[in-house]
C-alpha cells in the first residue's frame, strides 16, 4: 500500500497497480465500449481518430518532457485560469518518474463532447519497469479535443494510522510513533 501511495504522489495520477488479464479488461471495458458504440452515431469516426491523436500527442509530450505541449493540450478553461509559469513547476514534479512508453487501450464517450481514455503506462523505476493503468477525461472545445486537468491527489493514511509509520516485515508489522 505504501508503494502505491508513493507512486500516486510522485506522478500525480490516480493509478490502479493491479494487473488486468485481457479477459478481465474486456469485461471491465464492456460498458464503456457499449456506450461508445451507442454514442458514435453522434460522433463521426474522424472525431475518434482526432481524439486518439490528441491523447497520443499528450503522452508523447509527457514522455519527452515537453511541458509546453502538455499545457497546450489541456482545456482552454484550465489554461485561462492557470498561466504556464504556474503549471510548469507542478508538471515537472508530476513527471519525475520517467515514462518508457504508453498504450491507448480504449476510449469511451459518455457524450458527444466528452471522452474517457484508458491507457497502460510503462514507467521506469529504480527497481525496473512497471506497467500501470490510467483513466483520463477529455472534452471537445471549439472542435478540438483537450485533456481535463485534475489536481494531484495526496494520499492519506487510513483511519487509525495517522501518526504511525508501518513497515511490513513478512507477516509482521513493526510500528514506530511519528516524531
Amino acid at each position: 500500500m505504501l508503494y502505491a501511495s508513493a507512486a500516486i504522489l510522485l506522478i500525480g495520477f490516480a493509478i490502479d497497480f493491479s494487473p488486468l488479464l485481457p479477459a478481465t479488461a474486456q469485461t471491465i471495458l464492456a460498458p464503456t465500449l457499449a456506450r461508445t458504440a451507442a454514442t458514435n452515431d453522434s460522433r463521426p469516426s474522424t472525431d475518434d481518430a482526432r481524439l486518439r491523436e490528441r491523447v497520443e500527442q499528450w503522452w508523447t509530450a509527457r514522455k519527452n518532457g515537453d511541458h509546453r505541449k502538455m499545457y497546450e493540450l489541456y482545456s482552454p478553461q484550465f489554461r485561462a485560469q492557470r498561466p504556464y509559469e504556474s503549471f510548469v513547476s507542478e508538471s515537472v514534479a508530476r513527471s519525475r518518474i520517467p515514462l518508457d512508453g504508453f498504450e491507448l487501450v480504449a476510449f469511451g464517450a459518455p457524450g458527444p463532447d466528452q471522452a474517457l481514455a484508458k491507457l497502460k503506462l510503462h514507467l521506469l523505476i529504480p527497481a525496473g519497469s512497471v506497467t500501470t493503468d490510467v483513466e483520463e477525461d477529455w472534452i471537445m472545445s471549439d472542435g478540438q479535443w483537450f485533456k481535463l486537468y485534475k489536481p494531484a491527489v495526496v494520499p492519506r493514511p487510513p483511519p487509525g494510522m495517522q501518526g504511525r509509520i508501518v513497515i511490513p516485515i513478512g507477516a509482521h508489522e513493526q510500528a514506530a510513533p511519528a516524531k
